[in-house]
């Protein structure tokens, strides 16, 4: 019987981490040792003014198969904070076995524990592969979101 574990990130998993990461970025923006030093500051909690983050890997039968990036935003009018699912990455491989979905549920189930956590959210352009299962599971609203780019990597 296929095993799933969820955990937190840590040291040894900058190597999947940089080649998972590649998945959303054509060409790779950055080396895989500059992906490690910066993901090796945010795991150390070097914050350097950067906002919290958490990091979590999937594994199916004890092998790396995704990993969702968890960003933590304050909202005042809810006297609390929300966390957004900002990078979601399942391997290929392991796509369409379930696993993006219990892995999201699993994160509603831990975040939800955390009594100031109002809301979690996802953001996506893909309304036909990854917005179909984010809208099997959270609500869609209309909001809509614009951005800059500010700094080059």
């Amino acid at each position: 019987m296929d095993q799933l574990t969820f955990r937190l990130a840590h040291n040894s998993d900058v190597a999947f981490l940089y080649e998972a990461s590649k998945l959303l970025q054509s060409p790779p923006l950055i080396s895989e040792e500059a992906y490690g030093d910066f993901l090796l500051s945010v795991l150390a909690a070097d914050r350097r003014g950067r906002p919290k983050s958490d990091i979590w890997i999937v594994e199916k039968d004890k092998v790396p198969s995704g990993y969702i990036l968890i960003n933590y935003m304050t909202m005042l009018r809810y006297t609390g904070f929300c966390v957004e699912m900002e990078e979601v990455v399942i391997l290929q491989k392991f796509q369409k076995m379930g696993i993006g979905r219990k892995f999201i549920n699993h994160l509603i189930d831990i975040y939800q524990k955390m009594p100031e956590c109002r809301q979690i959210l996802v953001k996506t352009d893909d309304d036909l592969g990854a917005g179909k299962l984010y809208g099997s599971i959270l609500n869609k609203t209309e909001m809509k979101t614009y951005k800059s780019f500010l700094n080059k990597v």
